[in-house]
């Protein structure tokens, strides 16, 4: 269905005014030849084709070559940064930076004053009065971190 025309199809001559000069083997040649219009269209379209999949054969062996390089250089950046930073001594250095922070955060932790309870406690109480309404303890949520950024 459809693979074939249901009319035949009818040659048209066209009869021209004008003489035409054709050599005879030029026209032996055009008697001859087996090739229609389908078939070099055929040709054609496999021409296309081909010329398509080599460059997209080009563009994804460049493509996997750059990705290639990247990940091979990624991994040794990589590699290069691990080896600088375990070194002993940056380790050890870390570590004390660490615990000086630790220490000082410690010590902040500590100094907890009556502002910052009471504004906690604040806060407690006015969720427990407003159970159904949580948003309007907003102001007391606010005085609270105040106090907090204080320590810091």
């Amino acid at each position: 269905m459809g693979s074939s025309t249901s009319k035949p199809v009818e040659t048209k001559v066209f009869n021209s005014n004008t003489k035409i000069n054709v050599g005879s083997s030029l026209i032996n040649q055009l008697e001859q030849s087996i090739e229609t219009d389908y078939i070099r269209s055929q040709y054609t379209e496999k021409f296309i084709e081909e010329q398509v999949s080599n460059k997209i054969d080009l563009l994804s062996n460049k493509i996997n070559s750059e990705f290639q390089s990247n990940l091979l250089n990624s991994f040794n950046n990589n590699d290069q940064e691990e080896q600088d930073d375990t070194s002993y001594s940056k380790i050890n250095h870390k570590i004390q930076n660490l615990q000086d922070q630790i220490i000082t955060k410690d010590l902040k932790i500590f100094k907890i004053n009556d502002e910052i309870i009471q504004s906690k406690q604040e806060i407690v109480n006015c969720l427990l009065n407003n159970k159904d309404k949580p948003l309007n303890c907003w102001d007391e949520v606010k005085n609270f971190e105040k106090f907090v950024n204080q320590l810091k």
